[in-house]
C-alpha cells in the first residue's frame, strides 16, 4: 500500500456529524461531505438509521436528535429521561416502527419512528445497562 488511503481527523466529545458519501479517489475531504452538524455528536452510542431519519443519542446529554439523513435538516430534539454525563452507552436499536434507546440506569425509552417525537413508554430495567440489546426475531 502507499500513500495514505483515509484520513482520521480526531473531534471531541459531542463533537460533529458528518455525513460522508462513499466512492472517489484521492483525499475526498472537501468534495464528499453531503452534510454535517456542528455538535451534539454521540461519542459511545452509535447512531442508526430508520427509513429516511437518522437518530442519535448524545451521551453526555441524554438529548435525541434526529436528522433527515439525505439533507441533515434537523426533524427534532428531545431529551430522554434527565441530563447526565455518560447518562447512555448502548446504541439505540429499531423493531419494525419503534426505536429502544437504552441508558445506563436501564431505562429504556420507546420512540416512534417518524419526523415528530412520540415517546410511546420508558420501560425500567432495574439494573445498570452498558451493553446494546441484541435482537433475535424480532425480539
Amino acid at each position: 500500500m502507499r500513500g495514505n488511503l483515509f484520513k482520521v481527523i480526531p473531534t471531541p466529545i459531542a463533537g460533529p456529524t458528518f455525513a460522508i458519501r462513499p466512492g472517489g479517489p484521492g483525499d475526498v475531504t472537501t468534495s464528499h461531505v453531503a452534510w454535517s452538524s456542528p455538535r451534539g455528536s454521540p461519542f459511545v452510542p452509535s447512531s442508526i438509521i430508520h427509513g429516511d431519519l437518522l437518530y442519535q443519542i448524545n451521551d453526555m446529554q441524554s438529548i435525541l436528535t434526529v436528522f433527515h439523513a439525505k439533507t441533515g435538516e434537523l426533524a427534532y430534539q428531545e431529551r430522554l429521561g434527565v441530563a447526565m454525563k455518560e447518562g447512555f452507552s448502548a446504541s439505540p436499536v429499531a423493531v419494525g416502527n419503534l426505536l429502544y434507546f437504552t441508558n445506563d440506569e436501564g431505562k429504556t425509552f420507546v420512540v416512534e419512528a417518524g419526523p415528530t417525537f412520540k415517546l410511546r413508554r420508558v420501560n425500567e430495567l432495574r439494573a445498570r445497562v452498558l451493553a446494546s440489546p441484541a435482537l433475535v426475531g424480532g425480539m
